[in-house]
């Protein structure tokens, strides 16, 4: 399997060490790219317990925070096998983070959008994912069965920004992400779904779709509030989180696989379905190939 040439890879005594060769914008998921280099490389099995070394993290910038955001939740919540990470300034992160989770809903000082007007025009464009994404939004009860009902209502292309004290680009501290479709389920579950068309989907789909579950985790009763007519219970349940993809990549599927390692977690539940797809809508019945509920 091919690896990234922008990220490099240095074997520890305990596990690997990650990091972008030339520290510029991020652009891979270091932490899911490193615990696929230890499952391919055969290093995993080594420790007892894997430890991913992140060299550098700057939470002054909306990318690395946002990783930060995430392994803070990866770690908490232990959501994959024997992995642990290790970070130079953890406790700097960590109390940012810890801020966040602490003020989130109890004040305006992290505050995400709330006007569902901001969203009409989202999601029109006419490339062949908007166009297969926008079927699947009118489609959600066909192709994920029981899952969803006709009647759940979708979102296309939500922002999942989080912005401190005020909604403008300079006060956005987390990076710019859009939800390809927000709804809820049959089992009262604020769902993000993650699509990827074509062939080649790529191995940090399922860190990006992590990273939106995180952010509807942290703001579901807000989003439940304005969005969608204050469903009940909604608050108490995990997010559900349904990627989909037409082939996922390998470093996610088989016996060595990322997927391999996922736990149930109090976070969230995880599914994934592969489909065919003619034209712009799918073809024939999609296929689940990993649904966490059952572990």
């Amino acid at each position: 399997m091919k690896y990234p040439s922008e990220i490099n890879f240095k074997k520890e005594k305990d596990g690997i060490c990650v990091s972008y060769k030339d520290n510029s914008e991020v652009k891979y998921s270091l932490d899911i790219w490193a615990i696929s280099y230890l499952l391919n490389k055969g290093l995993y099995g080594v420790h007892k317990e894997n430890v991913i070394h992140l060299d550098v993290i700057d939470i002054n910038k909306p990318m690395w925070l946002t990783m930060g955001l995430r392994i803070y939740f990866l770690s908490k919540f232990q959501i994959f096998k024997n992995i642990s990470f290790d970070i130079k300034n953890v406790d700097e992160i960590n109390a940012k983070v810890e801020d966040i989770v602490k003020n989130v809903g109890k004040t305006d000082k992290y505050i995400t959008y709330s006007d569902p007007e901001d969203f009409l025009s989202r999601g029109t464009k006419s490339h062949p994912e908007s166009r297969l994404e926008k079927y699947i939004s009118e489609n959600l009860s066909g192709v994920f069965a029981t899952e969803f009902s006709g009647s759940n209502k979708a979102i296309r292309q939500f922002p999942a920004n989080i912005f401190e004290n005020e909604i403008n680009k300079g006060a956005r501290i987390t990076r710019k992400f859009w939800i390809d479709i927000l709804a809820v389920n049959n089992f009262n579950q604020l769902s993000v779904i993650e699509l990827k068309a074509g062939a080649n989907c790529p191995l940090d789909i399922l860190i990006q779709a992590l990273d939106y579950g995180i952010y509807c985790h942290l703001f579901k009763k807000h989003i439940a509030d304005y969005f969608f007519d204050k469903v009940l219970l909604l608050d108490k349940n995990k997010i559900a989180i349904y990627c989909v993809a037409e082939k996922f990549h390998p470093g996610l599927m088989g016996r060595n696989g990322v997927l391999s390692l996922i736990l149930k977690n109090k976070l969230f539940d995880l599914v994934l379905l592969e489909i065919k797809t003619k034209g712009d809508k799918v073809e024939g019945k999609p296929v689940i190939v990993y649904d966490s509920r059952l572990e």
